[in-house]
This record gives C-alpha cells, sequence and structure tokens, in this order.
C-alpha cells in the first residue's frame, strides 16, 4: 500500500536565515524581535505581549464584575433618610443642634425633651420646642443641613432647696428622630444643669 508524506506548504515553511513566529507561526528572519506579520514581539519580548493581553483581560473582567456589583448594589438599595442630631453650644439662654439628614428621602424630628437628674425623687421631664419652627414643621429634607435653636415651652419653677441641688444635678438633652422607613433614633446629650441655668429659667415665644 503506498504512503502519501504530507509536505508543509512553501508559503510557511521558513526559508534560510528564517524562524517561525512563535505567535503567527510565518516565517520571519533570525533574530527579529517583532513579527511583521502579526506585530508580536519574539523571544522573552513575547512574554510582554502575552502579559499586557492577561492584563487587558483582567481589566475588562474587573470592570464588568464592578459595573454588575453597582447594578446590584443600586437594584438592593431601598431609600432611607439618616437622621443625625449633634449638640453644639450652649450661649447664654440659647441651645444650639445642628440636624442633618444625608440620605435621599425626607426624616422627622420628634419630640424632644429636657430631663433633669437628682433634683427630685423623679426626674423633671420638661418639653422643648425649636424656636422659629411651627408645631407641624418636623420634616428635614434629604441632603439637609440645618441648626436648631431650643427653648422650653413651660418656664420651670423650683423651691429654694431645688435651685441649690440644681448646682450639682445631671441634665439630659433628649432628641427623638424617626427615618422614612419608620425605624426610630435617640439623641441623648447628657450636660451639667448649671450650664443650662440661663436656658431653663428663659420663657420664650
Amino acid at each position: 500500500m503506498a504512503t502519501t508524506d504530507i509536505v508543509e506548504p512553501a508559503k510557511n515553511k521558513p526559508a534560510e536565515g528564517q524562524v517561525k513566529c512563535s505567535m503567527c507561526l510565518n516565517p520571519i528572519w533570525a533574530g527579529a524581535r517583532k513579527c511583521t506579520h502579526c506585530d508580536s514581539y519574539q523571544g522573552r519580548l513575547g512574554y510582554l505581549t502575552v502579559g499586557n493581553i492577561v492584563l487587558a483581560v483582567l481589566v475588562a473582567l474587573l470592570s464588568v464584575v464592578s459595573l454588575a456589583y453597582l447594578n446590584a448594589q443600586k437594584a438592593l438599595h431601598r431609600p432611607d433618610s439618616q437622621m443625625t442630631v449633634q449638640f453644639q453650644d450652649i450661649i447664654d439662654e440659647h441651645v444650639f443642634l445642628m440636624v442633618s439628614n444625608p440620605g435621599d428621602r425626607s426624616g422627622g424630628l420628634g419630640a424632644i425633651e429636657l430631663r433633669i437628674k437628682g433634683v427630685r425623687p423623679k426626674d423633671i421631664v420638661l418639653p422643648v420646642r425649636v424656636i422659629d419652627w411651627s408645631v407641624g414643621k418636623t420634616l428635614v429634607k434629604p441632603a439637609d443641613t440645618t441648626q436648631i435653636d431650643l427653648f422650653l415651652e413651660k418656664p420651670i419653677v423650683l423651691t429654694e432647696r431645688e435651685v441649690s441641688l440644681l448646682r450639682t444635678a445631671q441634665c439630659e438633652l433628649v432628641i427623638n428622630t424617626t427615618e422614612f422607613s419608620g425605624r426610630t433614633q435617640q439623641f441623648v446629650f447628657k450636660r451639667p444643669c448649671e450650664a443650662l441655668r440661663r436656658f431653663m429659667v428663659s420663657q420664650r415665644v
């Protein structure tokens, strides 16, 4: 039975002084640093081409994964408020707070109380209001930060003994907030009652 040898096509067969490209296998001159057919580097420089391809694939893959993560995070995100309250300062009869809402929905400012401890057997609880805010104004808009000035709705009446105890008593300013989702928070700021004396005896409308 006759056999037939497979002959390599002449166009791909290197001539004298030529070698095959490591990437496309076309003949190039021996010692050439770059293939004239596929522009790939030869020898050790060839690893740079492969490395660049791998790096490009990794960058593309990372971009796809990052985009998918952001889309998933956006899909799972539920719009809500993020109410925060910070104690700013006490100046004479003024108590200043900073109310912020960096969320994407409006939040509510609830009841505010001043609790005086250690003067009577039970805590003295006094309702507090915000100056220049109407009774119905409680919402803090998204991405809003506002300074509020507080005042007592009713003046406090103390005996001489209670006044003396007030010098060493501790007060708590309690601010309640409500998020858009319905979650409630309570911010409590503790201060010496002596520092709040003028605030407690001043009545403003």
